[in-house]
């Protein structure tokens, strides 16, 4: 088979109406930019584990920088105020920066 892809298996079970199907899809390849889902999990509980400052930050690390959206999601926000009072207190702590405006504001960490 091509790419190295093993055959399909298939499972008839005693009823008529379902056949289960199986895919092994092997090794994984890493694309940069994509999705990481190697660790999403242990990511995940260790992002909650975090402050809302912390999960910014360390946000901000991973990604180079960080839209009020993206804290809207990362924090569980329903509404763009809570995000930017938040992101201010942070500007004004001086561990991040605003950078554009309206539309295109993006917070970085100040170095």
């Amino acid at each position: 088979m091509a790419g190295n892809w093993k055959e399909p298996e298939f499972d008839f079970s005693e009823r008529s109406d379902r056949v289960t199907l199986k895919l092994e899809v092997g090794q994984v390849v890493y694309i940069p930019g994509a999705a990481d889902i190697r660790n999403e999990n242990t990511d995940q509980a260790e992002l909650k584990s975090m402050s809302k400052e912390e999960r910014i930050l360390e946000y901000i690390r991973q990604n180079g920088n960080i839209s009020t959206q993206k804290v809207m999601d990362l924090c569980n926000y329903k509404s763009r105020t809570s995000a930017r009072n938040l992101l201010e207190k942070l500007i004004k702590s001086g561990k991040i920066e605003k950078v554009g405006e309206n539309t295109n504001t993006i917070y970085t960490i100040l170095e």
